[in-house]
């Protein structure tokens, strides 16, 4: 079982609680230890409050940044390293996107700024 997170330091990670050995019936003596799987660079995510989204199958993330563009990671890929980043930004989307939201299949984004605008991206 794995967590991913979002925090105001310019990444995603995803970790899981204790060691990454640790057999699941076996209780960790540290109750504050865990283990980073992956982390991915998010560039102007500095701030507090930028939800990130998922397709159902869990293989694609989106996430806003302060700057109006919208991160998106292939997560289907055969090593954690072959992930790779797009970036999805129109000119006249410059305030921070505080939330996306991706339909079940990952064909549809949708993104909610500061500035009261939604936006739509559609995968051709």
């Amino acid at each position: 079982d794995f967590i991913i997170s979002k925090s105001c330091e310019n990444s995603v990670i995803c970790w899981k609680p204790g060691n990454l050995d640790a057999n699941r019936n076996e209780k960790s003596t540290i109750e504050d230890e865990s283990t980073i799987i992956q982390k991915l660079d998010a560039k102007d995510c500095d701030i507090w409050f930028i939800r990130f989204s998922m397709d159902s199958e869990e293989k694609c993330l989106a996430l806003g940044n302060r700057t109006g563009k919208i991160l998106v990671w292939d997560l289907d890929v055969e090593h954690p390293s072959d992930i790779r980043c797009s970036v999805l930004s129109n000119p006249k989307c410059v305030s921070t996107i505080r939330q996306t939201s991706m339909s079940r299949s990952g064909n549809t984004i949708i993104a909610v700024c500061d500035d009261a605008t939604i936006w739509r991206w559609q995968k051709n």
